[in-house]
């Protein structure tokens, strides 16, 4: 009895907390995450996040610290004892990846390009196609990512038609600059 009274309490104060605020969805303010070290940043991830890990990985990708996270995940465990989750259609990664990681540069917390290209196959190669991209915050960097990943793609051989990467050609005269890399050129040969 006395068991059962306190579990009807445990679930009497789950129930009567505030519902907790929405996940922000890609909020750019969230890359201005402050931190001293690598350690403390993380990709942030909100409730009833069902892709792979492919979501969110990209230069855009919101950042959070490691406490923040933790204290999200708690809310979003408490809500998941009362709610479903709705089932999420997750976007299709393109076939070559650019790895990110998180990092602390210059006090702030940002993606970080390892370098590395990934993909479902090993046609991906990246060693043609110059220095990954650094992220600055800017509204660009998603535009860098795909421009490497494509070259990547392209000099693997594989079929790498510019509309995987959505946006990529509608932002190349904006975001390629006056004197592009390797991977930008080679990315945008084709164009229209």
């Amino acid at each position: 009895m006395v068991r059962t009274l306190a579990w009807l309490g445990i679930l009497f104060c789950a129930c009567a907390r505030a519902e907790p605020p929405p996940a922000p969805e890609g909020e750019p303010a969230s890359l201005d995450e402050p931190c001293a070290r690598d350690e403390d940043c993380m990709f942030a991830s909100g409730c009833c996040t069902g892709c792979s890990f492919f979501s969110g990985r990209t230069a855009t990708a919101p950042m959070t610290s490691a406490s923040a996270q933790a204290s999200q995940d708690r809310q979003c465990w408490v809500r998941g004892l009362f709610e479903d989750c709705p089932l999420v259609d997750c976007a299709s990664p393109p076939p070559c990846r650019l790895d990110l990681d998180p990092a602390c540069v210059q006090g702030r917390c940002r993606p970080r390009a390892t370098g590395v290209v990934g993909g479902a196959n090993d046609r991906c190669d990246a060693g043609a196609c110059g220095e990954p991209p650094v992220f600055t915050g800017s509204d660009c960097d998603d535009f860098a990512q795909a421009a490497f990943e494509r070259c990547a793609c392209i000099e693997g051989g594989g079929r790498c038609p510019p509309e995987i990467w959505r946006g990529l050609c509608a932002e190349a005269s904006r975001c390629a600059g006056d004197s592009p890399g390797v991977a930008v050129k080679r990315a945008t040969a084709d164009c229209p």
